[in-house]
């Protein structure tokens, strides 16, 4: 009679038997790392919360100035761009801001301006003192309402045969000096040197219904200039029905 052939002992003779680890202990095993989670979390979001926070309090107009008693914003600011260095300081006053039909044509005349249905064009025009060495170009104009809703010149939104002005704090074809990448020092086109006092018109399409309260004035945000259209400083800035 055969006997049985015996069995090999296993590699695990000896050993308990291997248990799957259970919900328990790996709860167990990663509670401080689970712990330490949220703060993680909080702390990375907390982060990005900051940098975005600080992202748009720099790129967005916060800082006002306001004109005296008499209606002149003494407007400090300046340029740097790590090369090149200079002051913004004019003397800003606003003489008007009128509903408006027409743009300048290239010869002067008035040529008729097609809209967005809907939609209102104001001229702006401002007095600007300042010396005329001073570097004024890049500066940008909008009317804001009492919301803080704002609409800016050069929108884009209007059609004519004539052209927006170029800029809304230097006069026409008299930029005065600008300062280009790469140049050593600023310089001034001939023919386009800039005199030291001037008025210098903008237009700004609206929507139809816009009541607006104050012209903003800025170069580098957040600083900006708020000339407001009626009330104390807002002499001679009043909203016309004129054309």
């Amino acid at each position: 009679m055969s006997q049985p052939t015996p069995t090999s002992p296993t590699a695990n003779a000896g050993r308990p038997a291997s248990v799957a680890p259970s919900r328990t202990s790996w709860w167990r095993r990663n509670a401080v790392g689970l712990a330490l989670l949220p703060v993680a979390v909080a702390a990375a979001l907390a982060g990005n919360g900051q940098r975005l926070q600080t992202l748009w309090w720099e790129g967005d107009l916060h800082a006002v100035q306001r004109p005296g008693d008499d209606g002149i914003v003494r407007f400090v600011d300046e340029y740097d761009d790590g090369h090149h260095r200079w002051a913004i300081e004019p003397a800003v006053s606003l003489v008007g801001v009128v509903p408006a039909t027409t743009l300048p044509g290239y010869d002067g005349s008035p040529q008729e301006v097609q809209l967005p249905t809907g939609a209102r064009l104001w001229r702006v025009t401002l007095h600007v003192d300042a010396p005329s060495d001073m570097i004024l170009s890049g500066c940008r104009l909008a009317l804001a309402d009492a919301d803080g809703t704002r609409w800016e010149a050069g929108s884009n939104a209007l059609q004519s045969s004539a052209i927006e002005p170029a800029s809304p704090c230097t006069p026409p074809g008299q930029v005065g000096p600008t300062w280009l990448p790469g140049a050593p020092r600023p310089t001034t086109d001939d023919g386009a040197e800039r005199p030291p006092a001037y008025d210098v018109d903008s237009y700004v399409v609206t929507s139809g219904d816009a009541a607006p309260t104050e012209v903003w004035l800025w170069w580098n945000p957040p600083e900006f200039a708020a000339l407001p259209l009626s009330g104390p400083g807002g002499a001679g800035g009043e909203v016309s029905s004129g054309g």
